[in-house]
């Protein structure tokens, strides 16, 4: 009885054939560093006989689909008597067929011809197990069709109307999570599922109006792409600190007296001199935020220098006026530094505002959040 294997591939290798080096065997993957053996270009007797070798072992292959999940047979060993006995009985064998065309004429059979031409059949590349057929398997051949999905990866700049990049921009997709901010040259990035096709995505920055883009524009045209921003034509409420200017006021006192003879004499004057005394020069607030930028969930630190005492509004609001995060803190006079947690919210470019409860002061900072 004849040995047979079968051949099936668990976990088909979607590595590109054509990028692989050529070699005497099929192609070197560069990937996994395997030597892959072409064995769709392989008969059935050849398949067999090139895994009947003892040293064959762990293997990566390239098949035809109908190479695989069937029975191979192995070749036989062939009986060494058998070349001399086709070698005598053959040409015995044409001579007699020979002598009886002469004598006998006969119908002439219209054989069918079948297409030889051998129809595209899917090739699967990656590790081969084999096992031994005792009895060939009862399968049936359902085959699946469906679309394959390819993921698309949108890029972009953005730069304001002068062709200069904005830095930090935030890019809004509409998906929470899925957002992504810019980095330092304006350049942004973000994959297909990070965006509704039907939805629309949002690129903003400090300073500068909002831009809305339909979602369908990255979808029909190929990047990368430019977002040019309008500056704003508004400024955003400004905190103006005076300084005060202290001058010296200097008053001179005295007498004039009328003297017989139309002679003025004018009474030399006490003169004392008054000054404001000078007061400490005023002291301006101000306050940094780091690290900046920063991961949203992580903790920033806020370092305030010269600020009233009291408490303070603190306040993350999105550039599109959206309040993230608001909660109280108490700020002393001198100096401080507060570690507060930052949100886990979409990247993108905030606004950390600081209001005193009572005098209703604001100062603000900007922050990107990756």
């Amino acid at each position: 009885m004849a040995r047979k294997i079968q051949l099936n591939i668990s976990e088909p290798c979607h590595e590109n054939w054509e990028a692989m080096t050529p070699d005497d065997k099929g192609r070197f993957c560069a990937s996994c560093q395997k030597q892959v053996v072409d064995f769709s270009v392989m008969s059935d007797r050849e398949i067999a006989q090139f895994f009947k070798k003892p040293s064959t072992g762990s293997v990566c292959g390239r098949f035809m689909s109908d190479q695989l999940d069937r029975p191979i047979e192995a070749p036989k060993k062939r009986i060494p008597w058998l070349k001399h006995f086709f070698s005598i009985f053959l040409p015995a064998m044409f001579f007699s067929m020979k002598a009886t065309s002469q004598t006998k004429l006969g119908k002439v059979i219209k054989t069918t011809h079948r297409d030889t031409v051998k129809p595209e059949i899917p090739i699967i590349m990656g590790g081969i197990s084999y096992e031994p057929c005792v009895k060939p398997p009862h399968t049936i051949s359902i085959p699946i069709k469906g679309e394959v999905d390819i993921m698309r990866q949108f890029t972009g700049v953005v730069v304001d109307e002068s062709g200069q990049p904005v830095p930090w921009a935030s890019v809004e997709t509409g998906k929470i999570g899925k957002g992504t901010v810019a980095d330092k040259d304006g350049k942004f990035s973000f994959n297909q599922n990070a965006v509704d096709p039907n939805g629309t995505v949002y690129i903003s920055s400090a300073g500068f109006e909002r831009k809305a883009i339909p979602a369908k524009t990255f979808f029909s045209q190929s990047g990368p792409f430019k977002v040019i921003l309008k500056a704003n034509e508004w400024l955003p409420e400004v905190v103006v600190t005076v300084f005060r200017d202290y001058s010296c006021v200097r008053s001179v006192t005295g007498a004039v007296t009328m003297i017989k003879g139309d002679t003025l004499v004018a009474k030399t004057p006490d003169r004392s001199d008054t000054a404001k005394t000078a007061k400490d020069p005023v002291r301006i607030p101000e306050f940094k935020v780091y690290p900046n930028p920063v991961a949203a969930g992580a903790s920033l630190t806020i370092e305030t220098k010269n600020f009233e005492n009291g408490t303070y509004q603190f306040t993350v609001v999105g550039m599109s006026g959206q309040v993230i995060r608001q909660s109280d803190i108490w700020i002393d006079q001198e100096s401080a530094a507060l570690r507060l947690p930052v949100p886990a919210t979409a990247s993108g470019t905030y606004l950390i505002i600081l209001q005193h409860r009572k005098t209703g002061k604001k100062y603000s900072e900007k922050i990107v959040i990756l």
